[in-house]
């Protein structure tokens, strides 16, 4: 019997502005055997990102990542969605299973998108399950137009939603976007003006 050997790495008390795309990209973890990624990013300061590529470059991006941490982190001042993970538009190879995205504080993202986006962007598979995000902050967000808070695409399911908080004032039509079934939906919003 081989044992394989978990390595943590922390991504912890970071600033990143000014970005031309994305920020923080995570491969980690094994799917396949369901090994965790050991990958926390906590304590984070990331803002004005995606100044030249407009779209589907994130702050925080889990693409085939297993077991990472998403903590108390504050992103704001982008034209796009904050945090994604999963398969995307335009990679099909993300699987995403036991992430969790909790008190993380988002605002001013979506400043100028107009369709088919949100603040935290999933989907395209049924494979990635036993994601959770819960108990963050959500506040002045969105165009008006066709945007959500959180977005399960195109058959995602498995996930849990918990505890999060949306404060105004919002320009978002829908808070939740769910096209798959979820797990839990316990306690999922308190919406302030």
């Amino acid at each position: 019997m081989e044992k394989k050997k978990k390595t943590v790495t922390y991504m912890v008390s970071n600033e990143m502005y000014e970005l031309a795309g994305g920020g923080i990209i995570v491969y980690g973890g094994d799917w396949v055997n369901l090994i965790p990624s050991g990958v926390v990013i906590d304590n984070n300061l990331i803002h004005d990102f995606e100044q030249t590529i407009h779209t589907y470059k994130p702050a925080i991006r889990l693409m085939m990542s297993v077991g990472t941490v998403v903590s108390h982190n504050e992103i704001y001042n982008a034209p796009h969605s904050a945090i994604i993970y999963g398969q995307a538009e335009e990679d099909r190879s993300g699987r995403s299973i036991d992430n969790i995205i909790e008190y993380n504080y988002v605002h001013n993202v979506l400043n100028s998108t107009y369709a088919d986006s949100a603040i935290v962007y999933c989907g395209r598979t049924m494979a990635d399950r036993d994601n959770e995000v819960r108990y963050n902050l959500f506040s002045k967000c969105g165009t008006g137009r066709s945007t959500w808070a959180i977005y399960f695409d195109d058959g995602m399911a498995g996930q849990t939603l918990k505890g999060n908080i949306f404060k105004g004032p919002f320009h978002i039509p829908r808070l939740y976007m769910i096209m798959a079934s979820m797990d839990e939906t316990n306690g999922i919003t308190e919406y302030m003006k």
